[in-house]
């Protein structure tokens, strides 16, 4: 069995994933693991809002400002994004744009999920990976890269058996976080994406509802801690029933 290193203050997880004959993932709770968010928190606008084993989404709207996202989220995170051990996991959905993780976060870890369902089984079975890094993790964060990657293959059935899918993931992310003590973040397009590649451009008003950037089912959105949406105009924060910016 092959096991992380325990660290100072932190014990074994309950839980040890198999990932094949004579290798066991153990993680390693990390007691307050903390993620700072690179946004202004539109409730606290002197404060940047901070993940304490919480969730968030955060939908962009173009590949600039996501690489400057990460670029950003690196630099308010130093201590999370070096040393040996890794701490962020990166399960990336779709066809595996990222190669080699995500820009801007050296040492994290990858995963990458082709089908919603995979993605389902890597939160269950965290992680299904034979990486040898993996045995040295102290989780902080897991990124689910890229959810809209799954979006079409969820408008393809009914409302009912899509909402589904989406409370599945939450419900297992929330086990995630109880579990390790860790932190989700999930990024997405906006609603350009979702409408396809066919459609027009259109001038519309400042976003005010949740529809107006996305058209993923609202249930998803009810469980982050924060919503943001990164746009060229300016940041959005999703606040009760309305975006405000940031």
């Amino acid at each position: 069995m092959r096991s992380c290193e325990i660290a100072a203050g932190c014990t074994p997880s309950r839980t040890a994933i198999p990932l094949e004959p004579g290798l066991t993932l153990q993680f390693l709770d990390l007691p307050n693991a903390r993620l700072a968010l690179p946004f202004r928190d539109a409730g606290e606008p002197d404060k940047n809002p901070v993940l304490r084993t919480q969730s968030a989404v955060v939908l962009f709207e173009n590949v600039r400002l996501k690489l400057e996202f990460y670029h950003a989220l690196r630099l308010v995170n130093p201590n999370t994004f070096q040393g040996e051990r890794a701490r962020v996991l990166i399960i990336e959905c779709g066809q595996g744009a990222l190669q080699q993780g995500a820009p801007g976060l050296p040492g994290a870890l990858l995963v990458n999920c082709q089908t919603p369902e995979a993605l389902l089984l890597v939160l269950r079975n965290i992680p299904t990976t034979n990486d040898p890094r993996i045995g040295a993790c102290v989780l902080n964060t897991v990124i689910i890269e890229n959810l809209s990657a799954f979006y079409w293959a969820k408008r393809s059935v009914t409302k009912a058996l899509a909402s589904k899918w989406y409370m599945d993931l939450n419900a297992r992310a929330r086990v995630l976080m109880e579990t390790y003590q860790c932190n989700v973040l999930v990024t997405m397009w906006d609603k350009n994406y979702e409408r396809g590649f066919n459609a027009r451009p259109a001038q519309e008003p400042a976003p005010l509802r949740l529809v107006d950037l996305t058209y993923t089912p609202a249930e998803f959105f009810e469980m982050p801690a924060y919503v943001f949406a990164s746009r060229a105009p300016g940041s959005l924060q999703y606040i009760g029933t309305q975006w405000r910016a940031t």
